[in-house]
């Protein structure tokens, strides 16, 4: 079994695979995580390696130290080194993150086709991949809860609220202003991103496929809904770079049937 990890600004997800399947998903603040939670969540699983995925510099190798020496194996830290079968054609490949790779790496594993990934996280993304395995580029800008929050820390009398469907756009009241500008502003974002971004790859075709805590959410208030929605596809595509680095490993695992 493989333990994946996804590690965000706000959240840390863990997942356990069994083969291509996802036995176990679990969760925790990025600024409040020790490695009990790790422990009491994979007692019983025999793990066989891990790999991380991190946009938080301080946790990268601290959670592989720890790994390490808690299993024995050699955790895998994802970076734009790292093979995985994916041509990154950015100005810069060195500056792009590590679960951007991993939502590329996840949907051309899924699917196999020109693809564009939303990804709503504490930042929301952009990545554009063909079926050629090429990463060529997106865009980054900031998520559901950091515009919330910028709101609230940034002006004197904005109060904090919590994320839940707006009334109407034409607001009469400060929450509800809140709530259209930030929800209905978005999806208008995502809606207009993705016809621009069509429009510049044109005429070659794209599906949309969307993953994060709010996919779902915002989905309802787009006027074209995402092709598809993979809550999972960051932790997927940790498996198949994980399996891509030790692909000697699972061939012979396949060949002669070692589960």
């Amino acid at each position: 079994m493989i333990l994946v990890i996804d590690i965000g600004n706000s959240n840390i997800t863990f997942g356990i695979f069994d083969g291509d399947e996802l036995v176990k998903r679990f969760r925790a603040p990025s600024n409040f995580c020790d490695l009990k939670i790790i422990e009491e969540n994979v007692a019983g699983f025999k793990l066989e390696g891990a790999i991380v995925a991190s946009v938080v510099t301080d946790l990268d190798y601290k959670f592989k130290f720890a790994l390490d020496k808690m299993f024995g194996f050699e955790t895998i830290v994802v970076s734009p080194r790292t093979p995985c079968n994916l041509d990154i054609k950015l100005d810069n490949p060195l500056e792009v993150g590590a679960d951007r790779i991993a939502n590329a790496v996840g949907v051309l594993e899924k699917f196999g086709k020109n693809a564009i990934v939303v990804d709503f996280g504490t930042a929301t993304t952009f990545e554009v991949v063909t079926e050629k395995r090429e990463f060529i580029g997106g865009l980054i800008t900031t998520g559901l809860h950091m515009q919330l929050n910028a709101l609230n820390a940034k002006t004197s009398k904005l109060p904090k609220i919590e994320l839940y469907p707006p009334k109407r756009a034409v607001a009469t009241n400060t929450v509800d202003a809140i709530l259209s500008g930030i929800v209905l502003g978005n999806a208008c974002m995502i809606d207009g991103m993705i016809k621009k971004f069509k429009a510049e790859l044109a005429p070659e075709e794209f599906i949309v496929v969307a993953t994060g805590g709010f996919a779902t959410f915002i989905d309802g208030y787009m006027r074209e809904s995402f092709d598809y929605i993979l809550p999972d596809l960051t932790l997927e595509g940790l498996l198949a770079i994980y399996k891509y680095c030790n692909k000697d490993v699972f061939t012979l695992k396949s060949n002669h049937g070692i589960d």
